[in-house]
């Protein structure tokens, strides 16, 4: 999870905050884990602007890209850790399901198409078996439409 920490609270007017929202010029992550930045174009005040959020837990992910409209989600990618050197890595990722039936794990977990890994891999980046029974949450293009996209 992000914690947040009273010192880098931005204080912003009211009229352009939403309404229960809150801005921070930094936050932490609780543990080191992997997580993902999410960028997708919300509507404001009748225009498109991007917006860029971070997600720790693949659960949450799933449903905030889901409340997205296709259309508007425009990149996803993974940071994690990569131990020593003590550095972060991150990989985009081209395509992303929800595992269907058969897949290994459990319906409903996500599955990674990652740039440059002809592997599909479950959160834990273990490689797992393809099938078109998943729903589709994330692609980068049409380039990316099927799960062999890039194999």
């Amino acid at each position: 999870m992000f914690v947040t920490m009273p010192q880098f609270e931005h204080r912003v007017m009211s009229q352009l905050a939403g309404e229960g929202q809150r801005y921070w010029e930094a936050v932490a992550l609780s543990v080191v884990s992997p997580w993902y930045m999410f960028v997708y174009d919300a509507q404001y005040e009748g225009a498109l602007v991007e917006r860029t959020v971070l997600v720790e837990w693949e659960e949450v992910l799933a449903q905030l890209i889901a409340s997205v409209p296709l259309e508007r989600r425009k990149g996803l990618c993974r940071v994690e850790y990569a131990g020593m050197p003590r550095r972060w890595t991150q990989r985009l990722v081209s395509g992303l399901w929800e595992a269907g039936e058969g897949e290994g794990g459990i319906p409903g977990d996500l599955v990674f198409k990652f740039e440059g890994d002809k592997e599909l891999r479950d959160a834990n980046l273990h490689p797992v078996r393809a099938s078109a029974t998943g729903q589709l949450l994330f692609t980068l293009g049409p380039q990316h439409q099927t799960r062999d996209a890039g194999r």
